[in-house]
């Protein structure tokens, strides 16, 4: 838990007990009051991590599988493809070697291969 978090939860907290009224943990916050009362009831009904976002610690449902992306990088590296745009390796990689990855994924990667081998 981060401290942003821990301060969210004081006053939530606060908000719960009464001392503060929901408007003014709103306004601490930053949030509407309709989203703190919501986040009040997550904190009676469990524990103090129910205010924390359900997917924190999970893997990106979006993210591609390492071993396509390695593979992409792989064929990127021939000589082929030196002067290619992201756009164009990215339909030279679908057309030709069957390997369906978006332009900012290549991009990415080229990103990292200019990394390592600037090291």
């Amino acid at each position: 838990m981060t401290q942003a978090d821990r301060d969210r939860l004081v006053a939530l907290k606060k908000a719960a007990s009464q001392a503060i009224t929901q408007r003014q943990a709103a306004e601490e916050l930053k949030l509407s009051e309709r989203q703190v009362r919501r986040l009040l009831v997550k904190l009676r009904r469990g524990k103090d991590k129910e205010i924390l976002h359900g997917l924190r610690g999970r893997r990106s449902n979006r993210k591609i599988d390492a071993e396509v992306e390695h593979r992409a990088i792989s064929i990127l590296k021939q000589d082929v493809y030196r002067g290619f745009g992201p756009t164009l390796a990215s339909e030279y990689l679908a057309k030709k070697h069957g390997v369906e990855i978006s332009k900012e994924t290549v991009r990415n990667g080229w990103r990292a291969l200019w990394i390592v081998a600037s090291r």
